[in-house]
């Protein structure tokens, strides 16, 4: 299985946006990422869907979301300078949300 380092953000393939940056592809996906990513015709993202598949981003992303959410509720907890509930209502908008 492929080792990834945290990305940034899940990708989006349709809107070419953010790209995990500790991914590597291997042969072919580099191959279909240079082909395919970017593009806007059905083929290209569903090309560029199934690497993301082989990449386990989905799962790199969720493990990455997960741990950024317990370091940072545990930072809030130990700060002193504004109430912990400014922080909590804004993690809570952010964590898990949908696009």
């Amino acid at each position: 299985m492929l080792q990834c380092s945290p990305p940034l953000a899940l990708p989006s393939v349709e809107d070419s946006t953010s790209c995990c940056s500790g991914c590597v592809p291997e042969g072919r996906q580099i191959y279909l990422a240079q082909e395919h990513y970017g593009r806007d015709n059905e083929e290209s993202i569903q090309r560029i869907k199934e690497v993301f598949v082989e990449l386990e981003l989905e799962r790199v992303f969720k493990e990455y979301e997960q741990a950024s959410y317990e370091k940072l509720s545990a930072e809030i907890s130990t700060q002193k300078e504004l109430p912990a509930e400014v922080f909590t209502a804004l993690l809570k908008k952010i964590y898990k949300r949908q696009k």
